[in-house]
């Protein structure tokens, strides 16, 4: 399915948390025990896979949720908000508490802060598996994770359908998880969360051996992530890279590294020295290929730059990564190249960020041309 024709591309079922945001601007970051006035207060609904499907939506993906609500008002609010998008809550479960977020945006630093109110954890049992018939592309963001669990290994024996996986911190049965993604992404801070995790828990690490720890993050990443194809790590305003097996096709002309922490310090160097308003973000390529223990490592790397944004234009970064592995899951169904994928992604990362709110600023289909990317 490509972005401009009409094609009927697959629908997606997004499993994870929905929540009801409260977002306080404030000048500044509030000092311990101290007192501060909101510059402005704003109401939204949100959650990852609430504002990953809304991007999904509207740019005409048909999307179906799975998550659990509170039967209140604020669950109300929610469902409300995705019938508003054409997303199909259906088999959204209403019970409990519904998950509930303060955020602190620090207009200053552009910054945010979340403190999270968990609501209810999804277990199988509520689950009405029949959504499975429906789907042909699922999208997890690490939220329900025994559930989630549960359903990647029923699509597994089906041989059914792919799983785009977000990996957003260390959580109960994350890591059980990885095995079945068919696509990756992850925070900033997951490689280094995980490794630090792997590295004081021995019984934890599966096939990994010391030497595998010894090498660093990203290598135990890409271990941990080998039946996937390919990992997509978020560097917020520093961009993003993405890092996949090389395949034999690949152009041997490009330089080679023996690391793959190596080769991403001297992509986003080489970057920094070009124009800085260069608005649309040009992606670098590079190799990694090592060896341990007589085990042949080989990867290719992309790195692209953040979309230049001028400082008056960012108004909020929340939901930005949302928006950014929305268009993650987008680029997959459209069959977009790498290069494109990471460009796009970029720019509506930072198109969103110029409105207040998870949602207002991600675009729909007919404000974008596909063909600048």
């Amino acid at each position: 399915m490509d972005a401009g024709t009409s094609s009927r591309p697959p629908i997606v079922l997004g499993i994870g948390v929905l929540t009801q945001d409260l977002i306080g601007s404030v000048p500044s970051f509030p000092q311990p025990d101290s007192k501060i006035r909101t510059t402005s207060l704003v109401y939204s609904q949100g959650g990852n896979i609430g504002n990953e499907l809304t991007c999904l939506a509207r740019l005409g993906i048909e999307c179906f949720v799975l998550s659990k609500v509170g039967k209140d008002s604020f669950g109300e609010g929610i469902i409300q908000s995705l019938a508003t998008e054409k997303i199909n809550s259906s088999y959204v479960v209403a019970h409990g508490n519904t998950s509930f977020s303060y955020i602190i945006l620090d207009t200053c630093t552009k910054t945010r802060t979340i403190i999270n109110t968990p609501g209810d954890d999804l277990a199988l049992k509520e689950i009405n598996l029949e959504i499975l018939d429906k789907v042909q592309f699922i999208v997890m963001d690490g939220r329900h994770t025994q559930a989630s669990l549960q359903i990647a290994q029923i699509t597994q024996k089906q041989g059914k359908q792919p799983i785009f996986l977000e990996l957003e911190r260390l959580r109960p049965n994350i890591l059980q998880l990885i095995p079945f993604a068919s696509y990756i992404l992850t925070s900033s801070n997951f490689p280094d969360e995980v490794f630090q995790f792997l590295s004081y828990n021995v019984s934890e690490r599966g096939e990994l051996s010391e030497i595998d720890i010894e090498k660093g993050p990203l290598h135990v990443l890409m271990k941990l992530c080998r039946n996937s194809n390919w990992i997509v790590v978020t560097k917020g305003s520093l961009g993003s890279v993405l890092i996949k097996k090389t395949e034999d096709d690949d152009n041997d002309r490009l330089p080679v590294f023996s690391s793959i922490e190596e080769c991403i310090e001297k992509l986003s160097s080489l970057q920094q020295h070009q124009d800085n308003e260069q608005r649309l973000p040009q992606v670098s390529k590079a190799f990694v290929k090592y060896s341990l223990s007589s085990e042949k490592y080989e990867f290719s790397v992309f790195y692209c730059p953040a979309y230049f944004m001028k400082e008056p234009e960012i108004v909020d970064t929340v939901g930005a990564g949302d928006c950014f592995l929305g268009c993650c899951v987008f680029s997959v169904l459209s069959i977009f190249t790498i290069d494109k994928m990471l460009r796009f992604a970029s720019f509506m990362a930072a198109e969103k960020c110029k409105k207040m709110g998870a949602r207002d600023g991600i675009l729909h289909k007919h404000n974008i041309d596909f063909n600048v990317f």
